[in-house]
């Protein structure tokens, strides 16, 4: 489709977690649809190097659990496209075992990520995380994260 006429033409958005899988899909549906992509994951995954091509694309290599990763993402999207439409929190820990061979010290890193001021589980982390940084940029924003993605929410 014609970036000019995709449904999301004139839209900014972060895709965290955009390596691979479902964040990449995202990130490369979103730019089929015409939108501008700020895409996020750890340096080692090489993000920059799989969206090179794309002019309507920024890449963030960066942990989001780093406490100046959320203000980092976001200023990139308002320097680079002017704003923030959308916001699809994807990124996420994934261990590569069976949950019964998962340590302590890694379930309680999977349910906290990331970090919040108080105990919170991976369901609202992302939410308390970002809603600071998101209040004042736009009047109205999207938001995709975990259980909210079958619905999103919209302020």
């Amino acid at each position: 489709m014609n970036s000019h006429t995709g449904k999301l033409h004139g839209k900014v958005a972060i895709v965290t977690g955009a390596a691979s899988g479902i964040g990449e899909a995202i990130a490369a549906l979103y730019l089929s649809e015409g939108a501008c992509v700020v895409v996020s994951d750890l340096p080692e995954r090489g993000l920059t190097k799989r969206f090179s091509n794309h002019p309507q694309v920024r890449a963030v290599e960066i942990d989001v659990t780093a406490d100046d990763a959320p203000k980092q993402i976001i200023e990139t999207a308002t320097r680079e496209f002017g704003g923030l439409d959308i916001l699809v929190n994807n990124a996420g820990i994934a261990l590569g075992k069976q949950f019964e061979e998962t340590t302590d010290e890694e379930f309680d890193r999977i349910m906290q990520e990331p970090p919040v001021p108080h105990d919170a589980f991976e369901i609202e982390g992302p939410i308390f995380y970002y809603y600071p940084i998101l209040k004042p940029l736009r009047p109205l924003w999207h938001l995709v994260s975990g259980w909210l993605g079958r619905k999103g929410v919209t302020r």
